[in-house]
């Protein structure tokens, strides 16, 4: 696992998914959860889906990869 400083956000895609399972590629629209948040940051909290405004940064680490980005790129966050 990867952990946010400053005031930097470590982020999963958040894959689309129908309910009947099927995947559906990215139209454009993508959203992230948030995996964890630096100490400098308080507006979004861990589990949270988010909006960004540009590309994060790709990190991988084996098989997985995570995106980092500053909390100033997060423009929305998506409420159920």
């Amino acid at each position: 696992m990867i952990k946010a400083i400053h005031d930097n956000v470590v982020l999963k895609t958040n894959k689309n998914t129908k309910s009947s399972g099927i995947y559906m590629p990215s139209n454009g629209n993508d959203s992230y959860v948030v995996l964890n948040v630096g100490p400098e940051v308080s507006t979004v909290k861990v589990g949270q889906i988010v909006v960004l405004d540009k590309l994060p940064k790709l990190f991988k680490d084996g098989m997985d990869e995570y995106y980092i980005t500053n909390i100033e790129n997060i423009i929305a966050i998506v409420e159920e």
